[in-house]
Order: structure tokens, then sequence, then C-alpha cells
């Protein structure tokens, strides 16, 4: 992966160390010829680090020789490249590890060693500006693939697997949604692979350390694809016949049906105002939690696409309804529709239609709307005005090799970055792909990133605190 913050600024702390008592003939730093500093993208000598980033710090050294970098915590990995001149330093994925001095030195010809310190700090996993994809994992691979979480740090380096490497196993086999609600990320996965963390996977969202998992009956759950969480613990999973409750603060666990969601549409729901909302076909329905039983649906002219967030307990709904499409602001306290906007056929409007994708149709940082179905042009709407603007060709531009674009494109509200998934092909190709980052908030979308051959059938994108942001309540 190509990092696309460097090193800009000069910070050194050079120190020549003489034995356990100063030599009067020894040369000082002022007469002496040799140095070695080390050149830090923020100017310090100190930087706050993300686990599993990957950080190249610049090595500049003069008359110097033997030189080597080591780290006072062996969690955090060190490694210099002499042609380079560079120092590579890997933070742990374990977040709790701790912090880091880490230190190069090198020796001149008089056989005194000259040193430099760096300290590093390790954020945990809950910064906003973070990412995670969720990968089903594969049955095309022999032993088929387990499912697995990639995360992308602020500083945008890539891990994989980063909950197995924590928590020693695989958080589902084949897995398709994410939601995060009172501190902790909820996982559903369609199978009960014992193996893996089971079908529901609770972890934190700080540490990821596992919290709890429920492999459910055989059959008790028929494919289920889809949850959402109210207050960290009423939990509401789409499966094939409908929408089931579960409640984990019951010794029973027991799983509940909710009467009236037979058809669930299989796509993200929303929670807000307290409430769960989801779509059937032309339908908005909404789930109550203190009784369990749905309270209001209102039925519109197409198919819904897409379920999400707005600002200030609003959801943005949208559908094609005509050949229109349409994005509506609904207020989840009096479910009334307060604006909606129609997109034409040549602004992309015919994306709007609800397809076969399991992630919503739509993606949202306040009043930027992002869309782009399963195809590979991504377009942004800007709802207070009503305009609509294509802002790249993916596959005309940047991977034109690539024919399957999995899942819809996502933003960040945090960064307002715009990430989408790409893959070659299914069978074999799907091991060839792609993840894109845009800076989409000018004329034109700029790529940012781009990282190769992570991605595992990418069930969704999610972000702390991001899209469904069940936390709210």
């Amino acid at each position: 992966m190509t990092l696309t913050w460097r090193a800009i600024l000069l910070a050194s702390l050079s120190v020549a160390l003489f034995g356990c008592a100063l030599d009067d003939d020894a040369p000082t730093q002022e007469t002496t010829k040799s140095s070695i500093s080390l050149t830090l993208d923020n100017g310090q000598t100190m930087m706050d680090a993300y686990p599993g980033d990957t950080i190249r710090v610049k090595v500049e050294s003069k008359e110097l020789k033997d030189i080597v970098g080591t780290t006072s915590n062996s969690a955090w990995n060190v490694n210099y490249d002499e042609e380079k001149s560079e120092l590579t330093i890997i933070a742990p994925v374990v977040c709790t590890s701790g912090p880091a001095k880490v230190m190069v030195s090198g020796v001149d010809q008089r056989g005194q060693v000259f040193r430099s310190l760096v300290s590093l700090t390790l954020n945990d996993y809950s910064d906003l500006r973070g990412t995670f994809i969720l990968n089903e994992g594969s049955v095309w691979s022999t032993p088929s693939e387990m499912s697995s979480l990639i995360y992308i740090s602020p500083r945008t380096s890539a891990t994989p697997y980063v909950y197995e490497s924590i928590n020693g196993r695989a958080p589902g086999a084949c897995s398709q949604d994410m939601f995060e609600s009172g501190g902790k990320y909820f996982v559903i996965s369609q199978n009960r692979n014992p193996d893996t963390d089971g079908q529901l996977t609770i972890f934190d969202t700080k540490t990821l350390r596992k919290i709890g998992n429920y492999p459910f009956k055989e059959k008790e759950l028929d494919w289920p694809t889809h949850l959402a969480v109210v207050d960290g613990y009423k939990i509401y999973i789409r499966d094939n016949k409908g929408i089931w409750f579960f409640n984990t603060a019951y010794s029973a666990n027991t799983l509940k049906f909710i009467e009236g969601s037979r058809g669930a549409r299989k796509n993200t729901m929303a929670v807000s105002n307290g409430k769960v909302f989801f779509s059937k076909n032309n339908y908005l329905k909404v789930i109550d939690p203190e009784s369990n039983t749905i309270v209001h649906e209102v039925k519109y002219g197409g198919n819904i696409s897409g379920v999400i967030n707005a600002d200030d307990d609003h959801l943005y709904v949208s559908n094609l309804e005509k050949g229109i499409g349409k994005i509506r602001l609904v207020n989840t306290k009096t479910y009334e529709v307060e604006k909606v906007n129609e997109i034409t056929k040549e602004n992309g409007g015919d994306l709007l239609a609800m397809t076969f994708a399991a992630a919503p149709g739509i993606s949202a940082k306040g009043d930027t709307i992002y869309y782009s179905s399963l195809g590979q042009k991504v377009y942004r709407h800007l709802f207070s005005t009503g305009e609509s603007k294509l802002m790249v060709d993916v596959k005309e531009t940047l991977n034109p090799e690539h024919t399957q674009t999995y899942n819809t494109v996502q933003v960040n509200p945090t960064t307002g970055h715009v990430y989408m998934n790409t893959l070659m092909g299914f069978g074999p190709l799907y091991k060839t792909n792609t993840i894109y980052r845009f800076d989409m908030t000018g004329d034109k979308a700029v790529l940012l990133n781009r990282w190769e051959n992570l991605t595992r059938f990418p069930a969704g994108i999610f972000f702390p605190r991001g899209t469904t942001p069940a936390a709210k309540k």
C-alpha cells in the first residue's frame, strides 16, 4: 500500500554517548562531523499512531555505520532499510499494547554511539475518521475462507484480519452486516460454523475485544442478513422470514418474531429517535422497541432502495418512481416527509432503483448524498440545492478490467471521504480487488488512496458512529 502522508518536517534528537564517564579528549557534538536524525510528519519527537499503522521515518545519518532501530515495547515492530535510509515502524493491532520509544543508533569511526529517539502513543479503534470493511469470506477458496474485518486507520494504513488477530478466531462465517450501539459492535453471520465466534458476535468498539457471541440453534434463523440495535442490547435481526427481536439482557435469550415484518427487504435498517426503520418493497415501516410492534408504515410510489440516518432525528429514503429518482427527508418523530428531491435519468436518477445490493442505495454526510447502485459511476447530490453531478466513472478512468462493484459506495460522515469496492470478477477472480478512497468535495473526484487485494466479498463499509448511529439513542 502506498501511504499518502509522508514525513515533511525534521525532528531530531541526537545524543553521543561516551561510556559511563565523559572523556575530556573525546570530541563533542559540536566538533564531530557524525550525526543522526529522524524526519517525522509532525515535526516533533512524538507521534500518535493507530492500530496496525505502518509509519515510515526518514533516517539521516552522517559518517555512521551499523545503524539499527530498536524499540522499548516488543509489540511494536521496527525495521531499518539501509538502502532507503528508512525506518519502518508497525504499530500493534492490539490497541492496549501501550506506547513505545523507538531509537535509531549508529557508530562513528571512533566507536562512539549516536542515537535519535522518538516516542509513539497508540490510539484505539474508536476514532471517527477510521473505516471498517466487513468481508463475507468465500466458498470459492480451498479451504473456505471465514469472514474477516479490515481496519483502515485515520493515517490510511489498511490492516486485514484485525478481529481474528485480536480474538484468535474469525467473527463468523459469511458475515453480512455490522451495527454499532452502546459502545459495542454487533455482527450477524449466515452460518453457524463452530470454528468461528458464532452467528451473532458482539465486541468492544475501542478494543475490538469480543464481549459475547450467540450461535443460535440450527434452523432458528433462516439465512440472517441484517441487524439493528437499540440501547446496546435490544437487537433486531432480519432473515428470510422477517425481523426477529433478541434481547441480550434476558437470560432466556430467545428470539421473538415481529408481526407484520414478513418479507422485510434484505438491506440495512436504521435506528432513529429510539425506533427501528426498515423497508419492504415500497413501504417504510417502523418498530417501537417499547412494544416490539410495528407502529407506523407509509407507502411510496416505488420500491425503496435505501433508508439511512440524516441529521437531527431524520432519515433519507431513496427510491425510483416512474423513471424518476427520489430522495425524501423524513422526520422520524412525526413520520412526515419534509422535503423530496427528484433526480432525472441524466443525473443518475435511475441508480436509485431497488437492487439486490445488501447496502443502502445512498450514503450521506450531512446535506451531501452519494449514490452509485451496483455500477461504477458515482454521483453526488446536494440535498439543499437539488444539484446532482457525476463525480467519477471508476471503470472508465481507474480500473477497466474490474467487472464488479461489490455493494454500494459509502461516505465517512466525519471526513467526507467516499469509499468503493470493486472486483475483477467472481470465481477465483474475486481475490483481485481494489478499495478506493476519494475526496469528492470539489468539482471532480480526487483519488486519495487505493488498496489492492484485501477484500473477500465485502459485505459493507462501516464507520465508527457512522451512517446508522444507534449510539445517538
